[in-house]
């Protein structure tokens, strides 16, 4: 799982860098930059693992959702979350693949809820739905 992972993060570091400094994206279970202004924490959840072929070599299907939360100061209106969110959805597009160090990941869906209140934030969702094909028995 840990080139499903590296492949997705890779790519949303690349939707967002343009609107933001990479110091400005964490991923889960890391401290919250130190800004005052927008910032963005990617969360890997991966879900449920379907058998594809028999045999100890053989493919299992496991499918997940890259969660993006985008936070963004109070009253600050909402043309950052929604200026992301239309970036992420013109790049991980239904069908898409993305190929890291020889692991294929295919991109399902890309959607956003836009807007609620969390810890002093406005927050944000996007979800990105994907699938990969692991091998049984390789890391």
């Amino acid at each position: 799982m840990r080139k499903i992972r590296a492949a997705l993060v890779q790519e949303a570091v690349s939707v967002l860098t343009p609107f933001m400094a990479v110091e400005n994206i964490v991923a889960e279970n890391t401290e919250r930059p130190h800004t005052s202004g927008d910032w963005v924490e990617l969360n890997f959840k991966p879900g449920g693992v379907e058998v594809r072929t028999l045999g100890q070599t053989g493919d299992d299907s496991l499918v997940g959702v890259l969660f993006v939360a985008i936070h963004s100061p109070l009253d600050d209106g909402t043309a950052f979350g929604l200026s992301v969110a239309d970036a992420f959805r013109k790049h991980f597009t239904a069908g898409k693949r993305i190929i890291f160090e020889g692991q294929e990941v295919h991109i399902r869906n890309c959607s956003a809820n836009m807007g609620r209140v969390l810890n002093t934030w406005a927050r944000s969702d996007i979800m990105v739905g994907w699938e990969a094909y692991l091998t049984r028995g390789e890391a």
